[in-house]
Order: C-alpha cells, then structure tokens, then sequence
C-alpha cells in the first residue's frame, strides 16, 4: 500500500507523477497507484489520523520516513514506525524502514485492510484504466 504525505500539492502531486512503476505495462506512476494522499498543509499527526479513518490501517502497520525529527517524533506516539530522513531519501533510509517495519509481526496482515485495499484498487482502475 502507497501513502503519499506532503504539504505542498502544488509540487507534490507533479514530483509523484514523474516516478513511473517499473515495467508496469501501462506506464502507471506512483501517484497513480497511491491508495491515499493527504496533501495539505496541516500536522503529521491529523494526516495519519486521516489516514487510519479512511483505510483502518492500524498506525502500528504503517511506516513514515520524514527530514524533520520533531513530525518523526510527534508521529511515533501514534505507534507509527518512523525513520528520520535528516539528507532526505536515501537507500540507506528506505532499507532501514523496510528492516523496522518487517519486525512486525501483523504488519499488512488485517483483513479489513486487505478488503479496504482491493476496493481502492477497484476504484483506481477504473480512474485510470476507464
């Protein structure tokens, strides 16, 4: 599952279009198969509540890589997994978060995600491929 948070719609959307899926047949981009988005200006705190709202992800299944240490913070308390990314994305960051979140032992595991997840996908096939 992608989830997209930005504060910046304005730059955010176009940089997410500009990552295609590798050997997708159809071209499709991150932003294309992102099953949530929340850009807007506005805490870290009220996206991911959003985020759990919409998807009934539990916080404990998501991960979140961020350059400011205090939204690292602020969004842990949740029980979100956080990385700090103090030099931005790296392949050193990405591998440490996939390392944190795979010692869960339920992560991505709920069925209610699952369901949730496939009427998504439902959804952006018929956005993107109708």
């Amino acid at each position: 599952m992608c989830l997209f948070i930005a504060e910046y719609p304005e730059w955010a959307i176009p940089c997410l279009q500009q990552f295609p899926i590798p050997g997708h047949p159809r071209g499709l981009t991150l932003f294309d198969v992102s099953l949530h988005n929340e850009i807007y200006p506005g805490s870290k705190l009220t996206h991911f509540k959003q985020i759990h709202e919409r998807s009934g992800i539990d916080y404990e299944d998501m991960l979140f890589f961020d350059n400011e240490r205090w939204n690292c913070t602020e969004v842990s308390k949740l029980g979100v997994k956080c990385v700090h990314t103090p030099r931005g994305m790296t392949a050193a960051a990405w591998q440490e978060g996939l390392s944190l979140f795979s010692q869960t032992p339920t992560a991505g595991s709920s069925s209610k995600v699952q369901q949730k997840h496939k009427q998504k996908q439902q959804h952006k096939a018929a956005r993107v491929y109708g």
